[in-house]
């Protein structure tokens, strides 16, 4: 799914809910840059942190 959006041009985003109430979207250029720099980042290893942090597809 991550693949087509890129390949479709959606913007592909990482949401971090977890400072303050805002959602602040922060973008993503390549599936290279997802891979090593924001997976971790989204999965991360604190089970309570996990559930408020997103990757969001969107329509450019």
């Amino acid at each position: 799914m991550i693949d087509w959006a890129f390949t479709m041009n959606y913007r592909i985003s990482v949401a971090d809910g977890t400072v303050g109430e805002e959602w602040t979207l922060t973008p993503v250029n390549s599936y290279a840059e997802l891979e090593e720099r924001w997976i971790a980042f989204a999965w991360g290893n604190v089970r309570e942190v996990h559930p408020h942090r997103r990757l969001v597809i969107s329509k450019a």
